[in-house]
């Protein structure tokens, strides 16, 4: 089916002609499923974990996944779904069929358009952004975590994804889970400065 097609069908929102999306949900807890398309290839970013993201996914027949992360709603219908590769973040003791290991920058495309990024993130670890022309997709990789009820950054985590972001060249930043996903690249790294610029000397972590 064509990208227009599955648009149709499954209700996607078109952020471009070659970029859509299907919106996360809360019941069940579902990221956003990215379909990207590019010199005859189709990539998803991402599995989700509800129903719908899994019959897009057999419906849309990617020529890979990409998986932004390893929580459940990001990777749940890996459980009952195959892909010709899975492109993951080296957290090696996750294991999926036809799953690739990225460690370092990888092009997809011989014309350097479509592109991962394995960034350090307080988030998740494991994190792999999806540079997909001028959008960066970033999964969940700009959030904090959580530890004993507080929401915390790790500082030199994110020294280093503001700088993967910055040397990206993209110019929007798209994340998971928001109602409108999309921001551009200068936006995204006011928001992630703000917090960098709250460390205080000696600490690793930042507290928001």
């Amino acid at each position: 089916m064509t990208l227009e097609e599955l648009t149709a069908r499954y209700g996607l929102q078109l952020i471009t002609p070659e970029l859509a999306y299907l919106p996360a949900t809360e019941r069940p807890l579902s990221a956003d499923v990215f379909l990207a398309e590019h010199d005859g290839q189709r990539f998803a970013y991402d599995a989700g974990a509800s129903d719908e993201a899994a019959e897009l996914l057999r419906a849309a027949e990617p020529t890979a996944l990409i998986l932004s992360h390893f929580h459940a709603d990001h990777s749940g219908n890996l459980a009952r779904l195959s892909f010709p590769t899975v492109y993951s973040g080296a957290l090696r003791d996750r294991h999926y069929e036809n799953q690739i290991f990225v460690e370092e920058p990888k092009t997809l495309c011989s014309d350097g358009a479509l592109r991962l990024i394995p960034p350090p993130s307080s988030h998740s670890k494991g994190s792999l952004l999806f540079l997909a022309g001028e959008y960066l997709l970033t999964g969940d990789a700009l959030y904090n975590r959580w530890k004993d009820g507080r929401a915390l950054y790790n500082v030199q985590r994110l020294r280093a994804l503001m700088d993967n972001i910055a040397q990206s060249g993209c110019r929007y930043v798209i994340e998971s889970h928001r109602e409108d996903p999309v921001c551009t690249a200068e936006e995204a790294l006011v928001f992630l400065r703000g917090i960098y610029d709250r460390r205080r000397p000696g600490e690793s972590v930042i507290e928001l």
